[in-house]
């Protein structure tokens, strides 16, 4: 066997359980951001950052008091000590904003880099994905971009969480069989299948989808 290490790799990317980044719940949390106060391509501004709770989980809020001509926030994120080795993506919850609410990451000094802007629904709870590509560790630090947003507003963002192979094979191990799965299900079976399509080509071809699909096919029909 010559391939002994992609081997090992694989199997330690299968192993991987989902990743808790940033707790949401905690209010230390806070710590790991800031107001910027130069400016970034309009994205100064002023506010302060804290944790709540509501009916739909727990948020780091931040409060824009006043902002800069780009209308959003330009916040550092720490990364220090965190391994995404064995992981594909992570997946941001955000809400609140401007009419024209955007988020990106990006990394100091590189207007160009970074992820893609994506507008998301301020009036409701969007899940933001970015490749851990975007989270590579060099000696420019990352920065969170919300931009599109009205002084005087909130904008909260939850528990951020890494996922990979292992995490979405452990969602689809964990669905009934498929002459057992009911109507009841369907929101796992659905959540399964969302999480496996936020997936690299190379990680799917590490994920066993024969019990979704098959969930798949009795609670929608062989469309899907």
């Amino acid at each position: 066997v010559t391939n002994i290490a992609k081997l090992e790799a694989c199997l330690k990317k299968l192993e991987a359980l989902p990743l808790l980044i940033y707790d949401a719940e905690d209010e230390s949390v806070v710590n790991n951001f800031s107001v910027e106060e130069t400016a970034a391509g309009g994205c100064e501004w002023t506010g302060t950052i804290s944790t709540i709770q509501d009916e739909e989980g727990s948020w780091i809020k931040f409060h824009m008091e006043t902002c800069g001509s780009q209308s959003g926030i330009y916040t550092p994120y720490s990364l220090s000590g965190v391994d995404l080795t064995n992981y594909d993506y992570v997946v941001f919850r955000i809400k609140g904003g401007g009419n024209e609410a955007r988020f990106r990451i990006i990394r100091e000094g590189f207007a160009a880099g970074g992820s893609p802007w994506v507008w998301y629904n301020r009036d409701g709870i969007t899940e933001i994905v970015v490749p851990v590509s975007q989270f590579v560790s060099d000696a420019h630090p990352l920065f969170i971009m919300v931009a599109g947003l009205t002084a005087g507003t909130d904008i909260y963002m939850g528990s951020f969480y890494a996922y990979g192979a292992g995490t979405v094979q452990r969602m689809i191990d964990a669905l009934p069989e498929s002459d057992r799965v009911t109507e009841s299900d369907l929101a796992a079976v659905e959540e399964a299948e969302k999480y496996y399509g936020y997936l690299s080509e190379e990680a799917k071809a590490l994920v066993d989808t024969e019990k979704l699909d098959a969930c798949l096919e009795k609670l929608k029909g062989p469309e899907g």
